[in-house]
């Protein structure tokens, strides 16, 4: 039985229902136990969210912290926030729509960085349609991958899909951003396992291996929802 609920409860299961997602991915995903949220919402346990929490969240749906304060009228969940975790400044995740013959879908380039990761241009090379996990999405984009550290879900030359603001949660095929080098910003293509507060633990195939990289290196991290192979 829901006991208490406020306006930062409401907000919250307004953002799982239009995420399709649920409390127990959530609260894993902010790094805490499967029934975190559940007390929150249905025991008034804890009463009001510790920051920490609240910035967990706002990362997760990329919404502004203060959203889920319990004393504070929660913004519209439909729509976007206007301040949130820093975003890569580089035009993936700022991308101004070009409508070229029908094709508004940035694509970026990748070249092989240090330890694995690649590096993604600044601009994009091309421009194609927009495939149906992206429609209507803004800032959606796409990337070529390079090396072969996820194979055999991504080979070299595959283009990826990438949703801007949809959360990724365990098990997730990702793409972390990290440090800008020399006009590029550095990326990686892993399967998230989890994440903490000062860490994020992801997998890799080839050769299979799990590994932490500290959060505060971290630009951003988007969800892949696709890919299309490269030639053989």
């Amino acid at each position: 039985m829901i006991l208490f609920m406020d306006d930062a409860r409401k907000y919250l299961l307004t953002l799982i229902e239009e995420r399709q997602t649920n409390l127990a991915a959530v609260s894993r995903a902010i790094g805490r136990n499967h029934a975190y949220l559940h007390q929150f919402i249905n025991r008034n346990n804890p009463h009001n969210l510790p920051e920490e929490v609240r910035e967990a969240l706002a990362e997760v749906f990329r919404v502004p912290p203060d959203n889920f304060r319990g004393t504070a009228k929660a913004a519209s969940a439909k729509k976007p926030a206007t301040h949130h975790i820093p975003q890569a400044n580089v035009d993936i995740s700022s991308t101004q729509i070009a409508q070229i013959g029908g094709c508004d879908l940035p694509v970026y380039a990748s070249a092989a960085g240090g330890d694995g990761a690649m590096l993604i241009s600044y601009e994009p090379i091309e421009y194609v349609k927009r495939p149906g996990p992206l429609m209507n999405v803004p800032k959606g984009f796409a990337m070529y991958v390079v090396g072969d550290s996820m194979l055999p879900a991504y080979r070299p030359g595959d283009m990826l899909l990438i949703h801007p603001s949809k959360p990724p949660f365990a098990g997730d095929d990702i793409l972390v951003v990290t440090n800008k080098v020399d006009g590029h910003y550095e990326a990686m293509v892993k399967q998230l396992i989890s994440v903490s507060d000062s860490t994020l633990k992801l997998h890799q195939h080839n050769p299979p291996k799990d590994f932490s990289i500290p959060r505060n290196i971290i630009t951003n991290i988007f969800l892949i929802v696709g890919n299309y192979r490269g030639r053989k």
